[in-house]
């Protein structure tokens, strides 16, 4: 079977360590751990939907990492809109899963270090409109 996942605009300059989220969360991130910031920002595209609606949020995606290092499934732990003083009330349901599933796809293209087993990785991406 051929493989279809989608080629970053910008390739990854080097493979992560398996226990960025963990690190992340715990505030001891390695040096090269920046490499995912840079990796998402430059390969995510504010989706239209999400600008109409001005809508901005912290996404928190778990990552299902596969021996290979491949990302092979991702999920949404939270998806947490974001306060807007230039948007009137709630945002709208399309605008958030637009930005869930922007994430996710940028997070399926990340590749990480083999490992001797599936491991799992919970990332956040924080989408404003800036």
């Amino acid at each position: 079977m051929p493989d279809t996942t989608e080629q970053p605009r910008v390739a990854q300059s080097k493979l992560l360590k398996r226990g960025l989220g963990s690190r992340m969360r715990q505030g001891q991130s390695l040096p090269e751990d920046s490499i995912s910031m840079v990796f998402f920002s430059q390969n995510s595209r504010y989706p239209s939907a999400a600008v109409q609606a001005r809508a901005e949020a912290k996404v928190v995606i778990r990552l299902q990492v596969a021996p290979n290092g491949r990302v092979s499934r991702t999920s949404v732990v939270t998806l947490t809109p974001a306060p807007n003083p230039y948007r009137d009330g709630p945002v709208p349901a399309p605008a958030l899963q637009a930005l869930a599933e922007e994430a996710q796809r940028v997070f399926r293209m990340l590749r990480f270090e083999p490992g001797p087993q599936t491991s799992e990785e919970d990332l956040s991406a924080n989408f404003s409109i800036q």
